[in-house]
């Protein structure tokens, strides 16, 4: 009866308008009674009508993990899809999500453990448990998940792979599809972004002079950016990256257009003199070998989506474009420079 009690006067509070004193109420509740579905379900709702999922995250995955520990793969499945469909930035540890990539794939869910795959990606490494990340490198196979080339190289490399997996995985490895072959250096822009943006620089903006190394992105891992400059291999650890900015750039008359982001070391709404830059060109590599899958803009927009939801620096010119929703297109390299970077030529 106390249960009940508690339930129906949060449910008042909600109704009253006093939200906040109703999910205070059903948190002390679920701390004291972890199965009572019903007050989750009640504070995921009242979560949702706020507009603020993440209130009730940490509740919802406590119920997630208990659900995957007790066979409750209906609690697990529910709860999991809306957490896709309500939190871009779900990172759950790495045992946890190998877990419910199962019993997704049990509920012929498989598109959301697609989804779920390529978000843990980026966070996973050498750190990982060798046996998590085996189980998610299998999955991958399994779905013919766009991860899968990434997630199987990432349990060949791991130390921890015993030798006779290690052979699975290799054949697993030569049954990834090949993307189709295509020229990188085709890439367009989205072609609904009509004529380049105008942008208007205030005149007090700082000016910056750009330096510049050239990169080719390797993978998203343990905390990094891992790219190859010239011969050699470097890691950009997420916490030294200020900003990063996208765009398209139509290029000469008769030239292909192209993709540029630039991975910020030093932010440019600072007064300092030099913006340190790495630049990845769409012309220099293939994503679809970190990604795979076919289509070979989707695949430079899953790098952007999972680069920017790991690192968390501020997305330029802003969140939608930086993601290509859609791209915003400059004329000239200079041109986005001096608009967007506030360079000065």
């Amino acid at each position: 009866m106390e249960e009940i009690g508690k339930l129906e006067q949060a449910l008042k509070l909600s109704k009253s308008g006093r939200s906040d004193e109703a999910i205070k109420l059903l948190r002390v509740e679920l701390k004291a009674n972890p199965d009572h579905i019903e007050a989750l379900d009640a504070l995921w709702s009242i979560a949702l009508a706020q507009g603020s999922p993440e209130v009730a995250t940490s509740e919802v995955l406590v119920a997630i993990r208990r659900g995957a520990r007790t066979g409750n793969n209906d609690l697990v499945t529910r709860y999991w899809v809306e957490l896709l469909r309500t939190t871009p930035n779900l990172a759950p540890e790495p045992n946890l999500t190998a877990r419910v990539v199962e019993v997704l794939i049990q509920g012929g869910l498989g598109e959301e453990a697609k989804e779920t795959l390529d978000r843990a990606l980026p966070s996973l490494g050498a750190a990982t448990p060798g046996a998590v990340v085996i189980r998610l490198a299998r999955a991958a196979a399994q779905l013919r998940a766009p991860s899968s080339a990434a997630l199987i190289d990432l349990a060949l490399q791991h130390p921890e792979t015993p030798a006779n997996v290690r052979q699975e995985l290799e054949q697993l490895a030569a049954e990834v599809p090949e993307p189709e072959p295509a020229a990188v250096e085709a890439i367009e822009p989205e072609r609904d972004t009509g004529p380049a943006i105008e942008v208007r620089v205030a005149s007090d903006a700082p000016q910056h002079k750009l330096k510049i190394m050239r990169a080719v992105p390797t993978r998203l891992a343990e905390g990094s950016l891992f790219v190859k400059a010239g011969d050699k291999d470097r890691n950009l650890p997420f916490d030294q990256i200020k900003a990063v900015a996208v765009a398209g750039i139509k290029g000469e008359p008769g030239a292909r257009p192209f993709l540029v982001v630039d991975v910020l070391l030093d932010p440019p709404w600072d007064e300092q003199e030099e913006l340190r830059a790495v630049r990845i060109l769409s012309g220099d590599y293939d994503p679809r070998l970190m990604f795979g899958g076919n289509d070979l803009m989707a695949a430079y927009k899953k790098f952007l989506y999972a680069f920017l939801m790991a690192c968390h620096a501020v997305p330029l010119p802003d969140a939608d474009t930086a993601r290509g929703r859609p791209f915003r297109v400059f004329n000239t390299l200079r041109e986005y420079e001096e608009r967007i970077l506030h360079v000065v030529h």
